[in-house]
């Protein structure tokens, strides 16, 4: 039960931290977009454009970085959820040789 409980509770870290990730990223795309608007403006397009392109490419490179840490913290959790998903077939058979 104690096992369970941990489990249940980095879980819950797990998809809280990956559910902050996924709202930084909707942040940094809808930077990027308004970004693309406002380089495409005539007035905007030759004056602000290098320093414009600067920043856009950093912001790119912090989406990159998200995604990066998402694929990282995905990588880290994969081998408990997968031997949990082990240990809940083992339980699975040992009941169904219990019912026979």
């Amino acid at each position: 039960e104690i096992i369970i409980e941990k489990n249940a509770i980095s879980a819950k870290n797990c998809i809280a931290e990956l559910q902050l990730l996924l709202e930084k990223e909707k942040a940094d795309i809808e930077t990027s977009k308004d970004h693309t608007e406002q380089e495409n403006a005539p007035e905007n397009h030759n004056a602000k454009m290098h320093e414009e392109s600067n920043a856009y490419a950093e912001n790119q490179m912090q989406v990159k970085g998200n995604i990066l840490h998402i694929n990282n913290y995905w990588d880290r959790w994969k081998k408990p959820f997968k031997r949990r998903k082990k240990n809940i077939n083992d339980i699975i058979s040992k009941l169904q040789e219990i019912r026979k």
